[in-house]
């Protein structure tokens, strides 16, 4: 399994695709187990996933509301986990370089490659944060700021970036027009056991 930490959000990982230059000893340590997650998005200052949530659980409860109590019982049994509210951190992966993390990061990508270069990078105790530029083959381009910040039961990543609105499959800009936004990810342990 890739370590998630909460990272799951595609807009998150795009400025991580080159290894930051910090020392191969300089760690993330967070205890093993099941984290309850949240992710909020902005675009130019609208918050958007909470629009995108609450159209799904209208859905779920419309599909709910033609069932009887036998067949809400099945379906609700059957319905996968919500991976965007829980991950897994396995006791393997609970003590991870930063540059190794990064890297899994970027390998589990799903978007057009973008060529990033960083500059003010400070990790501080158990806070890392850098400013980077990025730009795709297909010359879109994003730059900003990532803080990372956890403790021994949490972690916080933020990332703020303006740039350009891209085609998830070329890497190409949609339009010339920079929008802002803002990413906010937490992560607070709730279980040693995890639900895999």
């Amino acid at each position: 399994m890739k370590l998630k930490w909460g990272l799951s959000v595609a807009m998150t990982l795009a400025l991580l695709t080159a290894p930051l230059q910090l020392s191969a000893e300089t760690m993330f340590k967070i205890k093993p187990g099941q984290y309850r997650t949240q992710h909020q998005i902005w675009l130019d200052g609208k918050e958007v996933l909470s629009g995108i949530n609450a159209m799904r659980q209208q859905m779920l409860d419309k599909m709910r509301a033609g069932m009887s109590a036998e067949q809400r019982a099945e379906f609700d049994a059957n319905m996968p986990p919500d991976e965007e509210n829980s991950d897994c951190v396995p006791a393997d992966e609970a003590s991870i370089s930063v540059t190794q993390y990064l890297q899994q990061v970027v390998t589990s990508m799903q978007t057009p490659p973008w060529q990033c270069s960083f500059s003010q990078q400070q990790f501080a105790g158990n806070s890392l944060t850098f400013n980077f530029s990025c730009q795709t083959p297909a010359h879109a381009t994003t730059a900003g700021k990532a803080k990372f910040e956890y403790s021994a039961e949490s972690y916080r990543v933020e990332i703020n970036n303006r740039g350009h609105v891209i085609n998830g499959e070329t890497g190409a800009p949609l339009g010339p027009q920079l929008i802002d936004g803002k990413n906010i990810t937490t992560g607070q342990w709730i279980s040693a056991e995890c639900d895999e």
